[in-house]
């Protein structure tokens, strides 16, 4: 069974890869990816995240439960790095925000591309954050509608796959504007692996929840 470990403010998170199986995943997540990038190789992706503003003095609803509490992020980078290893090529994912590099991951590179996980688990924490949820009932929740997606490859050229997890959930009155979160992964059919884009948006106007990752050429 494979692991990607992912490191936060709250530790060490073991996301297992099996979970997200389906005909959407199994494409975008195939296994061996990056194993064709030569030595010190870098993957960039851009990182911009918005968050809603509170009223002064109110704390955010997930304060107490434990989840790291996000951050706003303006012209961040994630970069994933080629390294030599003991047991083949390694990828070093790290994360450039304002004048701050912080590591995030370390992985073999016969695996998939990170990325889906990386930002998914970022979209988790702050849903659970702004509204004090359960992060492990969000990412199961995100994990079903991943698996039950299915892509439509009858077309050409980059495609876009949308998902709303929580459209239809029993929860959805509590959740405030995350209950239409809107989650939009596209990627190019000729190379599925390498994720050309990720989206996430909940709520509307210049106040709305928004966090965007996009490959860099």
């Amino acid at each position: 069974m494979n692991f990607i470990k992912i490191l936060g403010p709250a530790g060490l998170c073991l996301v297992t890869l099996p979970a997200l199986a389906g005909p959407l995943t199994d494409l975008i997540m195939a296994p061996g990816t990056l194993t064709d990038l030569p030595s010190h190789a870098v993957v960039r992706y851009s990182l911009d995240r918005r968050l809603p503003g509170l009223p002064a003095g109110q704390a955010m609803p997930g304060a107490g439960t434990g989840v790291p509490l996000p951050d706003a992020v303006v012209d961040g980078e994630v970069l994933m790095t080629v390294t030599p290893g003991e047991t083949g090529p390694q990828i070093v994912m790290t994360r450039i925000e304002g004048d701050q590099t912080k590591p995030v991951a370390s992985f073999s590179a016969k695996g998939p591309n990170p990325v889906l996980i990386f930002f998914l688990e970022n979209v988790v924490r702050n849903m659970a954050a702004q509204t004090g949820g359960s992060p492990f009932y969000i990412r199961n929740t995100m994990r079903a509608t991943l698996a039950g997606a299915a892509p439509d490859l009858s077309g050409t050229g980059p495609q876009t796959v949308s998902l709303t997890p929580f459209a239809q959930d029993p929860n959805a009155a509590r959740m405030g504007d995350w209950a239409g979160l809107a989650v939009d992964l596209t990627f190019d059919p000729a190379d599925p692996g390498m994720i050309t884009q990720l989206a996430a948006h909940a709520g509307d106007g210049p106040g709305a929840y928004s966090e965007t990752m996009t490959l860099e050429e």
